[in-house]
C-alpha cells in the first residue's frame, strides 16, 4: 500500500491536540503517524503476517508477536496491581488498568449512547461493534458473532475443543484463557470480593454475581424453574 493510499485513511488535527491522528473509518485517536498506520494496516486492512507458532494467532507487527508469546504463553508479567492482584506486562498497562477500573477515569465518551470508555481504542472498538454491527465472524457451531478472526480462533479452541492452556498454580484447575485464570486466583485464593451488597451485606468477586444475588435472594426472581413442580 503507497503512503498516498494510506493518507486517505486519516485525518492530522492541529499539532497542539494530544492525539492529531485520527482514524477516518472507526474514529480511533493516536499520537503518532507509525501508531494510526499499524492500526490501519491491521484493523482495517486485515494485514498480519507475524503468526504465533503456539497457538495460530496473528499480529501487525513482530513486536506486537513478542509480546503475545511472552504474556501469553511464557506467563511473564512482572507489573502487578497493588489493589486487586491483577498482572500485566507492560507498566502502561498497568497504569491504564488502575485509572479505568479503579480510579473510574475513562474519558472516552460514546456520541451515540454515551458510554465511557477508557481509550481510543477501546472507544473504537465500542462503535465498531455495537453501533456499526462490527462483528463479521461467525461461529459456525453455535452462530455466535465476533468483531475480529482472532477472538473466533480462541472461542472454537476454548468453547468447542475444550482447550485449556491455563493452569492455577495453586489448585490445578485449568481454564482457556489467562484473564479466567487470574479472575479464579483473584477470588478463590486472595479472596478478593469488591462487590457488596447493600442489603445483607454479602461480597462478590463479579459484578453480575451481585446482580443475580440480588435477583434471586432479594428480588425472590428465579431465571429457571423446575418443569415437574413448577418451584
Amino acid at each position: 500500500m503507497s503512503k498516498v493510499d494510506l493518507k486517505s485513511h486519516f485525518t492530522k488535527a492541529p499539532e497542539n491536540t494530544a492525539k492529531p491522528f485520527k482514524c477516518n473509518t472507526c474514529k480511533s485517536k493516536f499520537k503518532t503517524f507509525p501508531e494510526v498506520k499499524i492500526h490501519i494496516k491491521g484493523v482495517h486492512l486485515k494485514l498480519k503476517p507475524f503468526e504465533c507458532n503456539i497457538c495460530q494467532l496473528k499480529f501487525i507487527t513482530r513486536s506486537q508477536q513478542k509480546y503475545h508469546i511472552k504474556i501469553v504463553h511464557e506467563k511473564i508479567r512482572q507489573f502487578e496491581c497493588a489493589i486487586c492482584q491483577s498482572k500485566f506486562g507492560r507498566n502502561a498497562h498497568l497504569r491504564r488498568h488502575h485509572k479505568g477500573v479503579h480510579e473510574k477515569i475513562r474519558p472516552y465518551e460514546c456520541n451515540i449512547c454515551q458510554a465511557k470508555l477508557g481509550t481510543s481504542t477501546e472507544l473504537g472498538r465500542h462503535i465498531r461493534v455495537l453501533h456499526e454491527n462490527g462483528k463479521a465472524f461467525h461461529c459456525i457451531i453455535c452462530q455466535r458473532k465476533f468483531s475480529d478472526k482472532s477472538t473466533l480462533t480462541r472461542h472454537n479452541k476454548v468453547v468447542h475443543e475444550g482447550e485449556q492452556s491455563f493452569e492455577c498454580n495453586i489448585c490445578q484447575a485449568k481454564f482457556g484463557c489467562s484473564s479466567s485464570l487470574n479472575r479464579h486466583i483473584k477470588i478463590v485464593h486472595n479472596q478478593i470480593k469488591p462487590f457488596q451488597c447493600d442489603l445483607c451485606q454479602s461480597k462478590f468477586g463479579l459484578n453480575n454475581h451481585l446482580k443475580r444475588h440480588i435477583s434471586a435472594v432479594h428480588e425472590k426472581i428465579k431465571s429457571f424453574g423446575c418443569n415437574f413442580c413448577m418451584k
